[in-house]
């Protein structure tokens, strides 16, 4: 029964090791993803304020463009 019990022990840590390796990698990968996020979020809202902005132009300019025509009739 000893033996048994020796084996499941090994083996529950073996499995804690390659847990804890997992983990360990597992973070890293997060960790380079929220690097790349960091990066790249600044200029897509760049470019996102970049479109809002054009929009709005053409929107303000059809919309002057129809106030100076007045009503047609």
């Amino acid at each position: 029964m000893k033996d048994m019990s020796r084996i499941i022990l090994e083996k529950n840590q073996a499995f804690e090791r390659e847990c804890a390796k997992a983990v360990v990698q597992i973070n890293r990968m997060v960790d380079e993803s929220n690097q790349a996020l960091a990066k790249a979020l600044p200029i897509a809202i760049r470019e996102i304020n970049r479109m809002i902005n054009e929009s709005n132009q053409a929107f303000a300019k059809a919309f002057n463009t129809n106030l100076k025509g007045g009503p047609k009739s």
